[in-house]
């Protein structure tokens, strides 16, 4: 059985009925409310998985020490569930048929842009809430049970060619992606023809697949077109490895990431920071470094929290874990209904001063138009001595 159980401390146990849409009785027992988190926990991909993980965790223990949420006043606990998708898209499949046999309301996840494709039937399918604090992928939230509170994957884009543009010195440009992340790869054509517009040339555009180790060949024709930047649009453990052997292999060019890597994960990942001069990320904030070189007193404490089990998505579940929370307190019932109405007439100012991230407000001062949210990325690059830090 691949589910994997952590539960939040000192809950106790309850079970789900099968029943969605109605009151708090059909959806939580001995007032625990029970959350499935459909998350990489083995494989290539665990350490974002399980760092994620750990991080909703806390959030649940901070809100579970403080009485747990308020629903039509009625107090209850949070307890986490967590299944293990591998970050393969048919083990997503399964795990989310999983969960719904199990009977769980509400859903976080799946993790990655792939599982989240290949479990999009599930979801409409399904009369349960689902979360994507991380994927980008454009699709799932077409349904109506689906809320995405991370970034799209056009932030990514946008983040790049609004530092392109301040910074002409850079014309000739090289990217390879990785196919399992469709998120990445539907913007594809978007991040070229943007980089077009801007009167760059695009020289070389190269695909990789998740699990992937050796990348000396595809680095090698990238080296063989003379390119000023080099962009690896692929998840971390590929990102480290591609940006090693680019400069093993004596390439100094300027090298882009979306992987979103923290510093620890840097330090311990790459060690030898000769090795990250001149790379850069663009994307959404997702660690919390910056929050912390900024002196943000939510990422101050809640880093002293969850310690070492930080990662490249702390920020993701965070603001996730308090929007899902006042969406809870704020629906008129327990259910899947009446939180879902919630998070439709969620405002900004309900969320404000206990994110990380700053959501803009869609029109009417809304969190959520289209079940999206409204999130600026930036672009950081490696400052050695101290890690990630705005770029220009």
């Amino acid at each position: 059985m691949r589910k994997l159980r952590w539960a939040a401390a000192a809950l106790a146990l309850g079970m789900l009925t099968a029943a969605c849409g109605g009151g708090g009785d059909e959806v939580a027992e001995d007032g625990v409310i029970k959350i499935a988190a459909i998350y990489p926990m083995t494989g290539p991909a665990s350490v974002w998985g399980t760092t994620t993980v750990a991080a909703m965790q806390q959030m649940a223990e901070d809100v579970n020490a403080e009485g747990g949420v308020t629903v039509d006043g009625e107090d209850y606990t949070i307890q986490i569930d967590v299944f293990d998708d591998e970050q393969n898209p048919e083990v997503a499949q399964s795990v989310a048929r999983e969960a719904l046999d199990d009977g769980y309301h509400f859903i976080m996840g799946p993790f990655g842009s792939g599982t989240a494709t290949a479990t999009q039937s599930l979801m409409a399918q399904s009369d349960a809430y689902w979360q994507l604090m991380v994927a980008t992928v454009e699709g799932p939230t077409k349904n109506p049970n689906v809320f995405r509170s991370g970034a799209r994957v056009s932030v990514y884009t946008q983040s790049t060619l609004d530092w392109l543009e301040r910074h002409p010195e850079i014309k000739r440009i090289a990217m390879i992606t990785d196919q399992m992340h469709t998120g990445l790869v539907s913007e594809e054509d978007a991040l070229v023809a943007g980089i077009e517009a801007l009167g760059r040339e695009v020289v070389l555009q190269q695909s990789h697949q998740l699990g992937d180790t050796d990348f000396r060949a595809p680095i090698t024709e990238m080296l063989s077109k003379d390119v000023d930047l080099y962009m690896t649009r692929a998840y971390p453990a590929e990102t480290v490895l591609i940006t090693q052997q680019v400069r093993e292999l004596g390439g100094e060019m300027l090298i882009q990431w979306n992987g979103g890597l923290t510093n620890a994960e840097v330090d311990e990942l790459i060690g030898d920071e000769t090795v990250m001069e001149n790379v850069t990320q663009a994307g959404p904030l997702g660690s919390l470094d910056s929050f912390i070189a900024a002196e943000n007193p939510i990422a101050l404490a809640f880093a002293e929290k969850v310690g070492d089990k930080a990662g490249s998505f702390t920020v993701n579940a965070h603001d996730g874990m308090v929007i899902f929370f006042q969406g809870l307190e704020k629906a008129d019932e327990l259910s899947v209904d009446g939180l879902i109405k919630a998070l439709n007439e969620l405002q900004v100012s309900d969320i404000e001063g206990k994110t990380l991230a700053t959501y803009a407000p869609h029109e009417g001062g809304l969190v959520y138009q289209d079940r999206e949210v409204n999130i600026e990325g930036a672009v950081t690059i490696w400052e050695k001595g101290t890690g990630w830090v705005l770029a220009d």
